[in-house]
C-alpha cells in the first residue's frame, strides 16, 4: 500500500520512480471499481423500492392503514391553549402531576398492557384534555406569572436553578390546590 506522503507526491506529479506511478494507477483503479460497485448496488435498491410489486414493510402498512378515530386535540382547544412548548410543560409540571395523575396512570397502564397505539387513543385523549384544561385554568388565573416563568425556562434551556425568582412568583400566585 502506498503511504499518504507518497500518494500526495504522486498526485502532485512528483513521483520518484516508475514504480510509484504504477502503484498509484492500481490504487485509482481499485477505488473506481469500488465506487462503481456501490453505485450499482444503490441503484438496484432504489429500483426495488419503486417497484409496484414491492411488499410494503410493516411500518409502511401501519402508516397507510391507520386513521385515528379520536381527535386528540380539537382545533378549538389548540387555539385556546396553544401547542405548549417544553418550557411551558416544565413550568406547569407540578400542577400536571397533581391534577392529571389518574388519567396519566390510566394511559400508562394501557400502554404497558398493549403496545398497539390504537388501543389507548381514548386514554391518550383524556390525558391531553386534562393538560389543556390545566393550561386554560393556569392562564386564566395567573397568566403573566406563568408566561414569565416559562419564558425564563425557555431562555435558560429549562434550567430551574436560574429561574427561582420567576418560579417563586408563579407558585405564590398559583399555588397547588
Amino acid at each position: 500500500m502506498v503511504s499518504l506522503r507518497r500518494a500526495t507526491r504522486i498526485a502532485r506529479g512528483l513521483a520518484r520512480s516508475r514504480e510509484d506511478v504504477v502503484r498509484t494507477r492500481e490504487l485509482a483503479a481499485h477505488v473506481d471499481e469500488r465506487a462503481v460497485r456501490s453505485k450499482v448496488v444503490a441503484e438496484a435498491a432504489f429500483e426495488r423500492a419503486r417497484s409496484p410489486n414491492r411488499v410494503p414493510r410493516r411500518r409502511d402498512r401501519a402508516r397507510r392503514n391507520s386513521k385515528p378515530s379520536i381527535d386528540i386535540m380539537s382545533a378549538e382547544d389548540e387555539a385556546v391553549a396553544g401547542v405548549p412548548a417544553s418550557s411551558m410543560l416544565f413550568a406547569v409540571h407540578k400542577h400536571l402531576q397533581t391534577r392529571c395523575a389518574a388519567k396519566t396512570s390510566a394511559f400508562l397502564a394501557c400502554k404497558k398492557q398493549d403496545q398497539d397505539p390504537e388501543k389507548c387513543l381514548k386514554q391518550g385523549a383524556a390525558m391531553t384534555g386534562c393538560l389543556v384544561e390545566v393550561l386554560r385554568d393556569l392562564k386564566a388565573t395567573c397568566g403573566d406569572e406563568l408566561n414569565g416563568y416559562a419564558g425564563c425556562l425557555d431562555y435558560r434551556s429549562n434550567n430551574f436553578e436560574k429561574c427561582r425568582a420567576e418560579q417563586e412568583a408563579f407558585e405564590t400566585k398559583c399555588s397547588l390546590k
